[in-house]
């Protein structure tokens, strides 16, 4: 987000040098068509921003605290039914049981809610059993409330997360829409009057200057953006590096695992991605056009989920 943010503030500050010099358009149709498209694609820039300013952990800190809550209580269900399979010496029961284990902080949350639904389907059989081994006369009721308090956090965070990669890609597209506007045709323009408007074209070309990374020389043509996932919970990476390969240029993806790579050339690219306790994902090849921007997302899965 960090990187759509600074782009945009840009956006926004050019919107306000052209609408402070209305006249510079006055007469002349097609510059102020440009003018006025470029003005009204920066306004909807302005209220996606602010959207995405948002505080959005709320759903994963939901999401954490029901799943915390959820897998101790799984687990503890998981311990009596498993005491109850040997006393009844169930082996198939005994195998299934087993192979569950009972610590669940490494495994998905499809496949703990799938061990849960198991684990009731024992307590509607075997309640009784259950009971006089010393399970709580609630534990039952308890287990599918929590079931369902983790399906719907799970459920909503998703639609957050999803939601949220979805407006950050229409940030992106609006600024594309805008650094096309600006230098195939307000660029031109505030440069053929110069002369006529001055303080626009200082104001403007101030604005339009790209400021290089130190230490880097990447033409300024393209840009590759784009967000790196964990691949079980679907929440940001926040710290991950890109790199990319080409250039030995990294960088870090900020707290939403959002990165963005521009002054890019045409041509092809290779990106890796490294993050602590995550195996490193297949490289990325990209090809870039002209004036491109590409988002590409990388999705890690943890080191410890290799043998699932």
């Amino acid at each position: 987000m960090k990187n759509e943010m600074n782009r945009s503030e840009k956006i926004i500050a050019i919107k306000r040098v052209l609408e402070t010099y209305p006249t510079a358009f006055e007469g002349k149709a097609e510059a102020l068509a440009a003018k006025d498209s470029f003005v009204a694609i920066a306004n909807e820039l302005m209220q996606k921003i602010n959207q995405l300013v948002k505080p959005a952990r709320a759903g994963y800190i939901m999401r954490i605290v029901n799943r915390r809550a959820y897998n101790q209580l799984l687990s503890r269900l998981v311990n009596i039914s498993l005491l109850m399979a040997h006393r009844m010496d169930d082996a198939v029961m005994i195998s299934t049981l087993k192979g569950f284990g009972t610590n669940f902080e490494k495994s998905s949350i499809s496949y703990c809610l799938a061990v849960g639904s198991y684990v009731l389907e024992l307590f509607d059989m075997h309640e009784e059993s259950l009971l006089q081994l010393g399970a709580a006369a609630d534990d039952r009721a308890n287990l599918q409330v929590s079931i369902d308090a983790l399906t719907q956090a799970n459920s909503e965070a998703s639609a957050a997360a999803e939601a949220r990669r979805l407006l950050n890609s229409e940030i992106v597209a609006l600024i594309k829409q805008c650094n096309a506007l600006m230098r195939n045709e307000l660029d031109r323009f505030v440069r053929y009057n110069a002369s006529s408007y001055p303080s626009l074209a200082q104001s403007y070309l101030r604005i339009r200057r790209v400021k290089r990374k130190r230490g880097i020389n990447l033409p300024t043509t393209s840009d590759i953006s784009g967000q790196v996932l964990d691949s079980l919970t679907n929440e940001p990476i926040p710290g991950a590096t890109i790199t990319l390969v080409e250039h030995a240029y990294a960088e870090q993806t900020d707290n939403d695992g959002q990165f963005e790579l521009d002054e890019l050339e045409a041509g092809s690219f290779t990106l890796s991605c490294h993050a602590e306790g995550y195996l490193v994902p297949p490289p990325a090849h990209i090809v870039l056009t002209e004036r491109d921007s590409v988002i590409y997302n990388f999705s890690l899965q943890r080191a410890e989920n290799t043998a699932a």
